[in-house]
């Protein structure tokens, strides 16, 4: 694919795969051009929660050529709210990854936060849709068990 991998960061543990699983993911995911994700996330009701870190990265650890990732909410929850705040974070690169040297810096990306409606208990899901500057997308759906 050219000059770089771009990849998206899951906060909280939300990518748990093998080193070899994940080769395997990044490597469909260069092919496909979308990847297509699915989550759950369990958390107290009327707390917010930060699901996931977006980023783009070159291999030398600089911002990736065309601008940072979009993120988008494609279809809203139906019992809070989602939030796409920009900020500074740590990515979350396997050790296979030539950029597993960026994870000890900072990187300017978005984070995608989630708040259940008060009083609320029970399921909640929405979608969101990541771009990369490469042209590449992630479509993630969350389910978010609220307790």
């Amino acid at each position: 694919m050219g000059k770089f991998l771009l990849t998206v960061c899951a906060v909280f543990g939300l990518f748990v795969s093998s080193a070899s699983a994940q080769d395997e993911k990044e490597q469909a995911w260069r092919t496909e051009g979308v990847q297509k994700l699915e989550f759950t996330r369990f958390l107290s009701a009327g707390k917010k929660i930060t699901l996931d870190f977006a980023y783009a990265l070159n291999p030398d650890c600089s911002p990736a050529e065309g601008g940072p990732v979009e993120v988008k909410t494609t279809t809203e929850p139906e019992h809070g709210a989602v939030e796409v705040v920009p900020g500074d974070g740590f990515p979350n690169f396997a050790k296979t990854n030539i950029r597993f040297k960026c994870n000890d810096k900072r990187t300017r990306g978005f984070f995608i936060k989630y708040k259940s409606t008060g009083g609320y208990v029970g399921p909640d899901k929405f979608e969101m849709l990541i771009l990369y500057p490469s042209g590449l997308a992630r479509e993630v759906n969350y389910n978010i068990n609220v307790r």
